[in-house]
């Protein structure tokens, strides 16, 4: 973990734009269908259906160099209780567990320098032209 997002709000590190989406997607009642409404959190904890599960795009902050760019993540993931934390609160905490892509595809300068495509030419009618050895 980079020493740089260390005890940082997370919203610090979303884009601006971005920032009440993300709060939308972290509350656990966003989700709910209009014949979910009535669900306690409790239910949706332990239920079949699915109010917890998030599928959403974020702007973040790219720290990998000084361009202060912004990098869009494609994260997908589901709330729940976040176990293990010393609270005198009867309410467990909630956190979203999530795993985050890059979204789009990798640039040509990401790709492994271990050449993993080939190249090929094709008519209109996509009959083949020509291919390398590979």
């Amino acid at each position: 973990m980079k020493s740089d997002i260390v005890h940082q709000s997370v919203y610090e590190l979303v884009h601006s734009e971005d920032r009440e989406e993300l709060q939308r997607q972290l509350m656990w009642n966003s989700h709910l269908t209009p014949d979910q409404s009535q669900l306690t959190l409790q239910e949706a904890l332990h239920g079949d259906q699915t109010p917890l599960e998030r599928n959403f795009t974020v702007r973040f902050r790219c720290l990998l160099d000084n361009t202060s760019g912004f990098l869009r993540l494609d994260v997908r993931g589901k709330i729940k209780i976040l176990h293990g934390q010393n609270r005198k609160t009867e309410e467990a905490p909630l956190a979203l567990f999530a795993v985050c892509t890059p979204f789009g595809p990798p640039s040509l300068l990401e790709l492994p320098q271990k050449e993993v495509m080939y190249k090929s030419k094709h008519k209109l009618d996509l009959s083949l032209v020509s291919m390398d050895q590979k």
